[in-house]
């Protein structure tokens, strides 16, 4: 489904537990893969996806408040990844047609290698899934579809961050569209994620 909600909806959600707000309920998805339980948010910020925006109602960039956690977004969403063993994270965005791996900011030295080493070989797993994204990558300097967050352009408390540092889950971003608020590739690519998650 998609999940959107007005504006009064989040103010009230605020209020309430993240297994209650409407627009955080997750679909979890048991009987596609009998060992591995598929958790799928439609949407982290409604407020940002009504508005093509990507501030919330509290006009802050969702995106760059993972580690400081200064809203009920933000601080809900790492909540709940504190409360399960997570393999892996794959974050759908759109803004050019890419597979990053992490890390976003932090350096290689502080880094987990291990995690960045995995998060890397997620990126290339994907792309393998995917050839749309090697053959139409929109970014020069990425090779076979791939791209360091780092590498692209640093930033600094994404989503992807913080469930690498803070939560010890290798991640990857599929950037999808080029477009930053029209998903026309989305349908496109289910089944490559669907590959993806296969292998």
């Amino acid at each position: 489904y998609t999940a959107r909600t007005s504006r009064s909806r989040c103010r009230k959600a605020q209020k309430s537990s993240i297994n209650d707000c409407f627009w955080w309920k997750m679909t979890v998805l048991r009987w596609i893969w009998k060992d591995i339980n598929l958790i799928i948010f439609p949407n982290l910020n409604p407020d940002g996806l009504d508005h093509n925006s990507r501030n919330n109602y509290n006009n802050v960039d969702l995106n760059r408040d993972f580690i400081k956690k200064s809203q009920y977004e933000t601080r809900e969403f790492n909540n709940f990844l504190s409360k399960f063993d997570f393999v892996g994270g794959v974050n759908l965005h759109s803004g050019a047609i890419v597979v990053c791996h992490q890390p976003d900011s932090i350096s290689d030295a502080v880094a987990n290698k291990d995690l960045v080493q995995k998060s890397k070989e997620l990126a290339t797993q994907y792309c393998k899934a995917d050839p749309f994204m090697i053959e139409n990558c929109s970014v020069s300097s990425a090779k076979n579809g791939i791209i360091g967050g780092r590498e692209w352009y640093p930033a600094y408390g994404t989503l992807d961050e913080t469930m690498m540092i803070e939560h010890g889950i290798p991640t990857i971003c599929v950037e999808l569209e080029e477009s930053k608020y029209n998903m026309r590739n989305v349908d496109d690519r289910t089944s490559a994620l669907v590959r993806f998650l296969n292998d």
